[in-house]
């Protein structure tokens, strides 16, 4: 009876340990879970910011919203999205692009570059109606800290020499 009772025990034992591990793993990949899914949540919550802030202008069948604009390290950094909205086949490539600070003080950037490559150069061969297209223009040098942008113009090339303009004002800047 004592070794009926002992196997009984260590069994109890065993099973309560293989119970724990497999309790333990189930948590672990939980946690996995529910981290992936925090993620996934964050990244649409960004996502949903950029489609509903911003300022937002449309000229000849194309979108430009500017969903960010901030100064880091003596940099005004512009990003925003670009769509197109007419039907049939339409190039998307920036030219050059103004800022005029309150004083008056006039930078020039030559490039807007995709949001994950901001030194690239952003150049849509056939955009597709109703995508939304990320951006970022960065204007180096700036001199004095702003809190706004008297006059910000994004030309996209295309209509002539001077490009399809799209001037904002008023912009705000976080820094």
């Amino acid at each position: 009876m004592k070794n009926y009772l002992a196997l009984l025990i260590l069994s109890l034992f065993a099973l309560r340990a293989s119970a724990q591990t497999d309790l333990a793993k189930e948590l672990k990949v939980l946690k996995g879970q529910l981290q992936e899914q925090v993620q996934r949540n964050d990244y649409l919550k960004d996502a949903l910011s950029l489609r509903e802030g911003g300022q937002e202008l449309t000229v000849d069948d194309i979108t430009i919203k500017l969903t960010r604009v901030y100064m880091k390290e003596g940099k005004v950094c512009v990003e925003g999205l670009v769509k197109y909205i007419g039907d049939g086949d339409q190039v998307i490539q920036f030219s050059d692009q103004d800022l005029v600070d309150p004083k008056g003080n006039l930078y020039i950037s030559y490039n807007a570059g995709p949001l994950n490559e901001p030194t690239g150069t952003l150049h849509i061969a056939h955009a597709v109606k109703d995508i939304n297209y990320g951006f970022i223009v960065i204007f180096d040098n700036i001199k004095e800290k702003t809190p706004d942008i008297s006059l910000l113009n994004l030309r996209l090339s295309g209509r002539g020499a001077s490009g399809i303009p799209f001037n904002f004002k008023g912009v705000g800047v976080k820094w």
